[in-house]
């Protein structure tokens, strides 16, 4: 009986460990710590305190470095608006295609269902009901790329780029 006891024990045990495990992996890529509509020097500052090594890529509309999650190295962009400069989007990208399954799943198991616009595309959204205000996952044989949209910075986002691209056709 107790030999029965420790091995139901070390079952739940890992039954917990697993599920715990799931739970982390969600949250892994959920970006909390950083806040809609923040300064490029205030996304900076907690990414340097996360202990991020923040690539030279960045520019002045991009916070970027590398990174591990769900145990695959990827590519974390923050993206500010154009004009304003406030934290508008935030992109993950991994080489590994076969990441994209698993974060469906993850995103599924968090948001509910989702919408396909296609069938014939590995392209999926999620919509409202979040902090965020649009979360886009696809995956193809360029890899997968996970965008969540900051709500009103992204539409904020989406008047300065349109007010930029007019600017530059009255140019011409």
């Amino acid at each position: 009986m107790g030999r029965r006891q420790s091995i139901a024990t070390i079952k739940k045990f890992f039954v917990v460990l697993c599920v715990l495990g799931a739970c982390v992996s969600a949250e892994a890529f959920e970006f909390e710590e950083y806040q809609w509509g923040s300064t490029m020097s205030q996304v900076e500052e907690t990414a340097r305190l996360l202990g991020k090594k923040l690539l030279p890529s960045s520019g002045e509309r991009f916070v970027s470095y590398v990174d591990t999650i769900l145990d695959e190295d990827c590519r974390v962009v923050l993206e500010f608006t154009p004009r304003t400069k406030v934290l508008a989007s935030i992109k993950i990208s991994w080489v590994d295609k076969n990441v994209g399954e698993d974060v469906k799943q993850l995103l599924v198991s968090k948001y509910g269902e989702y919408v396909q616009p296609n069938v014939f595309v590995e392209e999926y959204y999620w919509y409202g009901g979040t902090q965020y205000d649009s979360i886009m996952l696809n995956y193809d044989y360029a890899g997968t790329q996970l965008v969540y949209f900051g709500g009103r910075f992204q539409q904020q986002y989406e008047r300065e780029f349109k007010e930029l691209i007019d600017r530059e056709k009255a140019r011409f």
